[in-house]
Order: C-alpha cells, then sequence, then structure tokens
C-alpha cells in the first residue's frame, strides 16, 4: 500500500491534484483505512469507477472486472510478494473479461546465487517437513505413556513449530507444518508449493533481464525488445531507501518493462519487452488503467 500511495503522490506532483478524483485504489478491508479517499470498489455490473485504478497484490483473485482497460502489474525484490510467475500474470489479465488493451509488467532482475537446484530444494523441504510432523507424532505418543510430562507438550510442539520456518532469500517466512482436521501436525504441502514457486521466482525468472522474455516466447508470446529510460527524483530515491546515487543507478539497471499488446483470437500474444526510462503520460481519453 505504500508504494501506491507513492505512485499517487507522484502522479499528482506532476499532473496536478486535479487528478486525484480520477484514481482510486482496490484493496481488502485491512487497507481501507490506509487507501483513505482513493478507496473505491468495482460495482455490481463489474465496471472500474475510476479512471486509473489501483489494487493490491491479491486483491485480483476472485474478481471480474467487464470492461476493456490498461494492465499495468509490478513485481519487485523491494517487496518480494508482488515478485509474479507467468501463471499470475495470466490470472491477472483474465480478470479482464472484457479484454486487456494492454499489459505492461515492470520487473526488478537480481542475479541471486543458489548452493542447491530447484529439485533438491523441493527434496529438502519435503524431508523436513515430514522428519518434524513424525518428531511431534512419536512426542505425543510418548505423553501417553508418560503423563507427567504433559507440562512439556506445548513447550515441545513451539520449538518443531519454530524450526520449521523456511524462507526463501529475504522473502517472507513460511512454516512447513499444519495442523489437519484431526488436531494431527502433518506437512502442509500448499505451503511446500508456494515456497517452490517463490524459489523459481528468485533463483530462476528474475535473475536477469532474459528468462522472463524467453520464458513467455516459450508460451507463445510475440516479443519485440525496445529500450527506455527513466531517471529517479530525490524523493523517489528517499521513498526507496537510497541515498546514494551508485545505487540509484544500480537498481536502474535491474528494472525493465514488458508491455503486451491488445490480444487478438490468435493464442500468440504480442509482447514488448523494455528496459526501464519512461515518463508516462496520463491518458485523457476516458481509457481504464489498472
Amino acid at each position: 500500500m505504500d508504494g501506491i500511495l507513492l505512485c499517487i503522490k507522484l502522479l499528482l506532483n506532476e499532473y496536478g491534484d486535479e487528478l486525484s478524483s480520477n484514481i482510486g485504489i482496490l484493496c481488502g478491508e485491512t487497507s481501507r483505512e490506509k487507501a483513505g479517499i482513493y478507496y473505491t470498489e468495482i460495482d455490481e455490473s463489474g465496471m472500474l469507477s475510476k479512471q486509473l485504478v489501483f489494487m493490491t497484490c491479491a486483491y485480483f483473485v476472485g474478481v471480474d472486472i467487464n470492461e476493456p482497460c490498461h494492465i499495468i502489474s509490478v513485481s519487485t525484490f523491494n517487496q518480494p510478494f508482488t515478485l509474479l510467475s507467468t501463471e499470475r500474470m495470466a490470472q491477472i489479465a483474465g480478470r479482464c473479461r472484457g479484454g486487456a488493451k494492454s499489459e505492461t509488467i515492470i520487473y526488478e532482475t537480481r542475479p541471486l546465487e543458489t548452493q542447491a537446484t530447484h529439485e533438491e530444494y523441493k527434496e529438502r523441504l519435503l524431508s523436513k517437513a515430514r522428519l518434524l510432523s513424525s518428531a511431534i507424532c512419536k512426542f505425543k505418543e510418548t505423553l501417553e505413556a508418560a503423563p507427567e510430562l504433559v507440562n512439556a507438550a506445548d513447550y515441545m510442539e513451539n520449538i518443531i513449530k519454530y524450526v520449521s520456518v523456511e524462507k526463501v532469500a529475504k522473502d517472507y517466512p513460511v512454516t512447513l507444518l499444519r495442523e489437519n482436521s484431526e488436531k494431527q501436525i502433518v506437512p502442509s504441502y500448499f505451503n511446500i508449493d508456494a515456497l517452490l514457486e517463490r524459489w523459481e521466482l528468485h533463483y530462476s525468472l528474475f535473475v536477469d533481464k532474459e528468462t522472463l522474455p524467453q520464458k513467455l516466447r516459450e508460451q507463445g508470446h510475440n516479443i519485440t525488445e525496445a529500450p527506455l529510460y527513466h531517471s529517479f527524483t530525490e524523493e523517489q530515491k528517499q521513498a526507496l531507501g537510497i541515498v546514494k546515487q551508485d545505487k540509484a543507478l544500480k537498481l536502474q539497471q535491474d528494472l525493465h518493462i514488458i508491455r503486451k499488446s491488445r490480444f487478438s483470437p490468435n493464442p500468440k500474444r504480442s509482447v514488448q519487452i523494455l528496459g526501464l526510462r519512461i515518463k508516462r503520460s496520463v491518458q485523457k481519453n476516458g481509457e481504464r488503467t489498472t
């Protein structure tokens, strides 16, 4: 939400406060207060109430927009949960039931190193989850045989749950265990799948500029590459925690844009890959942007 509010602030600085009435934020109830005057909702017919609409990263799930619009999504290591797989990118586009007039994906790359392959990481997670869930099960069996240890039950389980937490790079931690309907602690395969997807994003899809375009080509997209340029203002640097010019230049080099054209009956989509340096004008013709 902070990133959205920063974008709005910069837009108003650039184009004037009169733009404010045309901006909205779609978000959950927990973020409604922070969105303030920009909070908006999709009406019953699935139409957007504002011309320029920001949507939080998880809000698109289960949402239908029944009008054509331009889509802009952002994937950045500054907020790892915003890193999008190509499947999630397709889901976002699919929410525009009237068709996407264009798709623009701004993404950051970072050459992270890992000591394990995807398959090795998967096996390590599964092995650890099974080992810890088995340990808890055996400890519960011990408690049944030695009731005097009952006070140690919560203590022991909390220790095991604590060490079951895993995370990818600097992303948010995820537990490998869950409690099932029978109150048993078992491996959480849903969370393990989420960790494996995060591994793919951090150590494969966003490690360099070329990987994402290549994967899109393999999925049947038509891609054209062209450079774009953008200079960070002092306010943007401070908001991103960047205080040194060399860091700003490094971030500038690691930002890229994928622009998708309007969908056609042909299953192949036309995509333009652009490296970032652009000042985008706000559209005045009534077309929607999310």
